[in-house]
């Protein structure tokens, strides 16, 4: 019985890391999607740098060093990578179980 335990512990425990990381793909494809279309758009260089930076600063303070200026050029080159919200997510679902992530770390 402590076996069969165990390995329900073990599949429910999986599960909620490939959700987790399913979601978290498909929020960073977002985020970067949005800086893309809103900030850096008609090629303003200079000035989308100086946002992305304000942007990163803002977010690093409530949500973690995981919105980093690095992480959210990361998330912009996914976006424009994968152009298409259906191919983002599909890409998310494949990579559930993939390790690694969009993160500074």
């Amino acid at each position: 019985m402590l076996g069969e335990l165990r390995e329900l512990i073990a599949q429910a425990r999986q599960h909620v890391a490939q959700t987790a990381n399913s979601t978290l793909t498909l929020l960073y494809w977002r985020v970067g999607t949005r800086i893309q279309r809103e900030v850096l758009q008609d090629g303003r260089a200079d000035y989308g740098a100086q946002i992305v930076a304000t942007v990163s600063r803002q977010l690093v303070r409530e949500y973690g060093q995981g919105f980093g200026v690095r992480s959210l050029r990361r998330m912009i080159q996914f976006a424009e990578g994968f152009a298409d919200e259906a191919v983002a997510a599909t890409l998310a679902r494949v990579r559930k179980s993939a390790p690694g992530g969009f993160g500074d770390a």
